[in-house]
């Protein structure tokens, strides 16, 4: 059908969404950020509910009277008036002369003389759709300007700086803060995302700019303990050298001296001072066997921060025979126990075990990662924030404006402050968290939120097939409130004052933001290689208006990508499945005739 347009899709094309928002207790300043223009919900004058862009407006609240996530003028129109009831709306819409009766897209036959018409199916096309943008906005004021002055300053997707932020700040709170949102339920701090880009847009450069504070802060206490941490290795080496000296003597030596010699040696044994490791909060690539050591060193936390996905290599088993290791990893991220064996030394037994992570592989990297043995299963994957941004390359300015001082200022004397907070051990040594609570409206924001994410991981819900990572949103949410929060109060003892209800909303805004990059995501990693395959083909065709090509045409413009003509064959029958495009009958000419294809009709109408 090419000529009829459904009531709702011809509201969508006509109605003024503003004028139907406004009149329904919607507000607006204004202001516009990478995720469009910024909406607040009825009820409340502050603070940003949803994004307004491309005709979708992005709902972020629980209490706006409309479904979290994209809802354009149609879902809008149908919940305020309708109650949800889209067929009900429909037929109102129709009645005052929306939309258009369909005509149906006939073609030739091409195979039957006798047959006049033959009816060719709508294309079912790729969900494109990217994912909304994520604006620095919903991150705390001086936080929020250092995620738009990196992005800005290397031109990268903002995602980029934002999900990177979150695992610094966590890196600087993990293990020393507890949010409590109910009785006897309390999240850690320590936070996992990953931000899946392309190699080439300066990935590095932001995991330099944003961790350099806590390569100052390392290198100022090694500066501080290096005095004192030498002089302890100094008496160690001294004292074993003496051990090793008494037991020479001890082998050596008549029977009636043996109880003397090993009384020395027990003495002087326990008279060894343990020598700390130098500071240290973060790491990039580690195996899990050296990842127990060093946490173990360092009071049982670290943080991964990498601008590729090589720890991805580890998670496989690549350096452990093939053996998957992934229970320090899952047990670090809730803060469970867990205790390490070690080949040739004493196992590790950590109580109160912390990890962070920052990671941004390569999109393809993530690919199929969702099929391999105890990722998914295990709940890997569902412990990660995902972004999947658009990549900038080809289209950026290349015109940076450098970070301002004052921005660089506060944000790293903001990670100092956190980092210099020590965490409070009890008399047996177990560090015990600050607790964190909620206010009362806060507490009532993150549960709706957390209701509306339930409901949606129902059969038929936006989360029905990713039900192992919408059930962690709800405690990520709580996660990110708690590290914008110690960031708005690093300097006033964040645990002294609750966590406010504008704090939360942002928490759940970006929360919000990263579903439907998530969905996307999970998406990416369980689809088929055909598939993408058929997306670079079909952009192939869409750049240059083919409104009839062969394969050979095909091939010869992507022999950079696909290497045989086979390669290529599964993406055009994929083309071919979806109605894209229509192969044509093969003539009886001799030799082997490359086949030839016309685009879907529709489409090449659109293109007029």
């Amino acid at each position: 059908m090419i000529d009829g347009v459904r009531p709702g899709d011809d509201f969508n094309n006509r109605a003024d969404f503003h004028q139907l928002l406004e009149s329904n207790g919607w507000t607006t300043k204004g202001r516009t950020g990478p995720g469009g223009q910024h909406w607040t919900r009825p009820g409340t004058k502050h603070g940003t509910s949803a994004t307004l862009k491309d005709g979708c407006l992005y709902v972020f609240s629980s209490n706006a009277g409309l479904p979290l996530g994209p809802n354009d003028a149609f879902a809008a129109y149908t919940h305020y008036n309708h109650n949800g009831d889209y067929s009900a709306a429909a037929k109102e819409l129709s009645a005052k002369g929306y939309g258009e009766k369909a005509k149906s897209t006939t073609t030739a036959c091409e195979s039957c003389e006798s047959c006049e018409k033959a009816v060719t199916p709508d294309p079912v096309f790729f969900d494109d759709t990217p994912a909304v943008r994520i604006s620095p906005a919903v991150f705390p004021g001086h936080i929020g300007e250092m995620v738009d002055a990196v992005a800005r300053a290397t031109e990268t997707p903002v995602e980029l700086p934002a999900l990177f932020v979150l695992s610094v700040l966590s890196t600087c709170t993990q293990q020393k803060f507890q949010v409590n949102a109910e009785p006897d339920y309390y999240e850690p701090l320590n936070l996992w995302t990953i931000v899946a880009l392309e190699s080439g847009n300066r990935k590095s450069a932001v995991t330099k700019t944003l961790t350099q504070p806590l390569l100052d802060w390392e290198l100022e206490q090694t500066e501080n303990t290096g005095t004192e941490i030498s002089k302890l290795e100094e008496e160690r080496d001294n004292k074993l050298a003496r051990i090793k000296t008494l037991r020479v003597n001890y082998a050596k030596a008549e029977a009636a001296d043996l109880d003397e010699i090993e009384q020395e040696i027990l003495k002087v044994k326990d008279s060894v001072p343990e020598v700390p490791a130098l500071p240290r909060v973060w790491v990039q690539d580690i195996t899990p066997e050296k990842l127990g050591d060093l946490m173990a060193e360092q009071g049982e936390k670290i943080s991964i921060l990498s601008s590729e996905g090589g720890v991805f290599f580890f998670f496989s088993g690549r350096y452990s025979n093939g053996i998957l290791n992934l229970d320090i990893y899952l047990q670090a991220h809730a803060g469970d126990p867990v205790r390490v064996d070690r080949h040739s030394r004493s196992a590790i037994f950590m109580r109160n075990p912390a990890l962070t992570m920052g990671l941004s592989p390569q999109p393809d990297v993530l690919q199929g990662l969702s099929g391999k043995p105890g990722f998914r299963g295990r709940g890997l994957l569902a412990r990660f924030l995902y972004a999947l941004p658009p990549s900038p390359l080809g289209n950026r300015c290349l015109q940076t404006i450098p970070v301002p001082e004052g921005t660089r200022s506060r944000f790293h004397n903001t990670l100092i402050a956190l980092l210099s907070i020590s965490p409070v051990k009890d008399e047996n040594g177990t560090i015990t968290p600050y607790t964190l609570t909620l206010t009362d409206e806060a507490r009532l924001e993150w549960k709706d939120f957390a209701l509306v994410v339930e409901k949606e991981m129902r059969p038929g819900g936006r989360f029905e097939n990713i039900t192992d990572w919408a059930s962690k949103l709800p405690g990520a949410a709580l996660r990110i409130a708690g590290n914008f929060h110690c960031a708005l109060n690093a300097y006033n003892q964040p645990w002294a004052s609750p966590i406010t209800k504008e704090t939360m909303n942002s928490a759940l805004e970006l929360s919000s933001i990263l579903s439907e990059h998530a969905l996307k995501v999970f998406g990416y990693m369980g689809a088929d290689k055909s598939l993408e395959a058929a997306r670079k083909v079909w952009a192939w065709i869409e750049r240059n208006r083919a409104t009839e090509f062969t394969a050979r045409d095909c091939f010869r413009a992507l022999s950079g990508t696909y290497k045989r003509m086979e390669d290529i064959s599964p993406a055009i029958n994929v083309l071919i499945e979806r109605y894209y495009i229509i192969e044509q009958a093969k003539d009886n000419k001799p030799g082997r005739p490359s086949r030839t294809f016309n685009v879907h009709p529709n489409i090449c109408e659109g293109w007029k």
